[in-house]
Protein backbone atom coordinates (compact mmCIF):
# COMPACT_ATOMS: atom_id res chain seq x y z
CA UNK A 1 0.00 0.00 0.00
CA UNK A 2 0.97 3.46 -1.05
CA UNK A 3 1.08 6.37 1.05
CA UNK A 4 0.03 10.22 0.27
CA UNK A 5 2.44 12.78 -0.26
CA UNK A 6 1.57 14.96 1.73
CA UNK A 7 0.18 14.67 5.52
CA UNK A 8 -3.05 14.83 6.44
CA UNK A 9 -5.02 14.27 9.05
CA UNK A 10 -6.13 10.76 9.08
CA UNK A 11 -9.49 10.34 10.26
CA UNK A 12 -13.05 10.76 9.48
CA UNK A 13 -14.46 8.91 6.30
CA UNK A 14 -13.26 9.53 2.51
CA UNK A 15 -14.87 9.66 -0.88
CA UNK A 16 -12.88 7.03 -3.19
CA UNK A 17 -13.16 5.60 -6.51
CA UNK A 18 -12.06 1.63 -7.27
CA UNK A 19 -9.63 1.75 -9.83
CA UNK A 20 -8.90 -1.64 -9.80
CA UNK A 21 -10.37 -5.28 -8.11
CA UNK A 22 -8.57 -8.66 -7.38
CA UNK A 23 -10.53 -10.86 -6.13
CA UNK A 24 -11.78 -10.08 -2.36
CA UNK A 25 -9.69 -7.11 -2.47
CA UNK A 26 -9.81 -3.05 -3.97
CA UNK A 27 -7.31 -0.58 -4.86
CA UNK A 28 -8.73 2.90 -5.06
CA UNK A 29 -8.00 6.39 -5.60
CA UNK A 30 -8.43 9.32 -3.15
CA UNK A 31 -8.93 12.31 -4.73
CA UNK A 32 -9.04 14.89 -1.83
CA UNK A 33 -5.72 13.50 -0.17
CA UNK A 34 -3.73 12.35 -2.91
CA UNK A 35 -4.76 12.69 -6.10
CA UNK A 36 -3.52 9.82 -8.50
CA UNK A 37 -2.14 7.69 -6.05
CA UNK A 38 -3.80 4.07 -5.94
CA UNK A 39 -3.73 2.69 -2.51
CA UNK A 40 -4.73 -0.96 -2.27
CA UNK A 41 -4.77 -3.97 -1.49
CA UNK A 42 -7.60 -3.11 0.92
CA UNK A 43 -10.27 -5.05 2.00
CA UNK A 44 -13.76 -3.54 2.44
CA UNK A 45 -16.47 -4.50 5.28
CA UNK A 46 -19.69 -6.30 4.58
CA UNK A 47 -20.90 -9.94 3.24
CA UNK A 48 -18.11 -11.75 1.16
CA UNK A 49 -20.81 -12.02 -1.63
CA UNK A 50 -20.75 -7.86 -2.16
CA UNK A 51 -18.99 -7.15 -5.51
CA UNK A 52 -17.33 -3.58 -6.18
CA UNK A 53 -16.63 -2.92 -9.81
CA UNK A 54 -13.82 -0.67 -11.69
CA UNK A 55 -14.87 3.23 -11.60
CA UNK A 56 -17.22 2.74 -8.37
CA UNK A 57 -17.57 5.30 -6.00
CA UNK A 58 -17.21 3.75 -1.87
CA UNK A 59 -16.33 5.16 1.17
CA UNK A 60 -13.08 4.68 2.70
CA UNK A 61 -11.24 5.31 6.17
CA UNK A 62 -8.39 4.75 7.70
CA UNK A 63 -7.90 2.16 10.80
CA UNK A 64 -6.74 3.69 14.25
CA UNK A 65 -5.68 7.01 12.15
CA UNK A 66 -2.90 5.58 10.28
CA UNK A 67 -2.27 7.38 7.19
CA UNK A 68 -1.23 4.35 5.17
CA UNK A 69 -3.86 1.93 6.27
CA UNK A 70 -7.29 1.91 4.16
CA UNK A 71 -10.07 0.09 4.86
CA UNK A 72 -13.65 -0.07 2.49
CA UNK A 73 -16.90 0.86 4.67
CA UNK A 74 -19.16 0.79 1.41
CA UNK A 75 -20.46 1.81 -1.95
CA UNK A 76 -21.62 5.57 -1.88
CA UNK A 77 -25.27 5.25 -2.72
CA UNK A 78 -26.95 6.87 -5.21
CA UNK A 79 -30.91 8.36 -4.92
CA UNK A 80 -32.59 8.47 -2.11
CA UNK A 81 -30.88 5.25 -0.61
CA UNK A 82 -28.59 6.09 2.69
CA UNK A 83 -24.72 5.05 3.20
CA UNK A 84 -23.98 2.21 5.30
Amino acid sequence: MKTASVRFEASGIWYAIVTSVDGPRLYVKVPRLSGELVYGPLNAIGPNTQTFADGEQVVVSFIEGRQDDLIVLGRIQTGTEALP
